[in-house]
């Protein structure tokens, strides 16, 4: 018997995985969509495991690594990494008899935040491994970078600059400052009383920049932050605000800078620019989280 998983169950688990975890975390546990979710990856899983005795999966870099097979990467996979090295992890091992609560804790474990969260633990059949000091360090050295409001235009502009480069060359790009951008935006919205006064961080910011992104993702994080969003989740939407435009890209230029009225048909392309940004992300794999 091959040592390579079956390729299209395990991207399966991971897509249902980490949707069952994102849906934990905005609503429960409990509800109807994590379990269902949840249901899909466990199925997944255990069809791998009908021909396999273990199916372990590894982080070497940014990359995924199954029974010595790389994964494609792309959404899915991006959020796979970074949610399990959000917590320590650097390798999992599924076994053959892994029960569905199992799966159902670790889903559980993971959907938690805070600094009181309890550490996320190895089961009978779900084995865990950690994370080196020095990956742990290098990690969190990324993420703990904080830049002034002064400091954002520069960023945002070199990092939409190097984005926008890179997808037009159909390059792996690199999310770190982004996440940068994102992680100083949120950690200026903790200094203030209420998460409402984005207006004040808008106001601030404006004689600096005009990046419609930049705004948006500010408008989204003060929205879900009212609603008592956090931790992991509340970075990924904020970056999505970031990102709600890249479809853009693929809209030619000389539709998007026309100086007159649209045709009906060029109107139809523009409209079609979050699908194309969607189904970009989808595919194509980023360097960092998200």
């Amino acid at each position: 018997m091959s040592d390579q998983a079956p390729i299209g169950e395990i991207q399966s688990f991971i897509r249902h995985l980490v949707s069952a975890i994102a849906s934990a975390s905005l609503y429960s546990p409990e509800h109807r969509q994590v379990r269902r979710l949840g249901d899909q990856a466990f199925v997944a899983i255990r069809n791998a495991l009908q021909l396999h005795r273990d199916i372990v999966i590894l982080f070497i870099e940014d990359e995924l690594v199954c029974n010595n097979v790389p994964l494609d990467g792309g959404l899915s996979a991006d959020k796979f990494i970074g949610l399990f090295r959000s917590k320590g992890i650097g390798h999992l091992t599924f076994l053959r008899d892994m029960e569905p609560g199992e799966l159902r804790e670790l889903i559980v474990a993971l959907s938690r935040h805070g600094a009181d969260t309890p550490e996320v633990r190895s089961s009978e059949h779900i084995r865990l491994g950690r994370l080196g000091l020095g990956d742990a360090l290098e990690d969190e050295s990324e993420v703990e970078e904080i830049l002034s409001l002064e400091e954002i235009p520069y960023h945002e502009r070199e990092a939409f600059r190097e984005i926008c480069e890179s997808i037009r060359n159909g390059r792996k790009f690199s999310l770190r400052k982004i996440n940068a951008l994102v992680h100083s935006l949120v950690h200026a919205f903790s200094r203030m009383p209420m998460p409402a006064l984005a207006c004040s961080v808008l106001n601030l910011l404006d004689r600096y920049t005009f990046i419609h992104s930049t705004n948006v993702c500010i408008l989204n994080l003060a929205q879900v932050m009212a609603m008592g969003v956090e931790g992991p989740l509340l970075h990924d939407i904020g970056v999505a605000g970031m990102f709600h435009d890249i479809g853009k890209l693929f809209i030619p230029g000389e539709i998007l800078s026309k100086p007159h009225g649209l045709s009906r048909e060029e109107m139809d392309l523009v409209r079609e620019h979050p699908v194309r940004g969607a189904h970009y992300r989808l595919a194509r794999p980023s360097s960092g989280r998200f």
